[in-house]
């Protein structure tokens, strides 16, 4: 309802992103496989398009998820539960099987940092 009534107002209002308000009631789209709408608020760039780039696999991680692997896989699982990433019950080829448009698998690495909580 909210941005129903926010692409209301910009209507109103003469505002040049008119796709704005459309796309977020649609949700936003990454830009993968599909193009973001122009904003007409900032300048068109003037150069083609970039090359496609291919999905890439990468089958080792960052030494920094190799150092701690039980923080590593606390974290791995922590992004499990909370659905965000799910294990592939198979291997590589049988994930490209099950997802033709593509499969990028990353390096995994963890950031640490030395500052203490203060609020703790």
């Amino acid at each position: 309802m909210h941005l129903a009534i926010m692409a209301e107002l910009s209507s109103i209002m003469h505002d040049a992103d008119v796709a704005l308000f459309p796309c977020l009631q649609e949700g936003v789209s990454t830009g993968f496989l599909g193009d973001i709408p122009t904003s007409h608020v900032f300048p068109l760039k003037d150069n083609s398009p970039p090359d496609s780039t291919p999905l890439s696999v990468h089958m080792q991680n960052w030494q920094s998820a190799e150092a701690d692997l039980d923080l590593t896989r606390e974290l791995v699982q922590e992004e499990i539960d909370k659905g965000w990433v799910f294990e592939f019950p198979g291997d590589l080829s049988q994930a490209q099987a099950a997802y033709p448009t593509g499969v990028s698998v990353g390096k995994l690495g963890v950031a640490t940092s030395d500052i203490l909580d203060r609020h703790a």
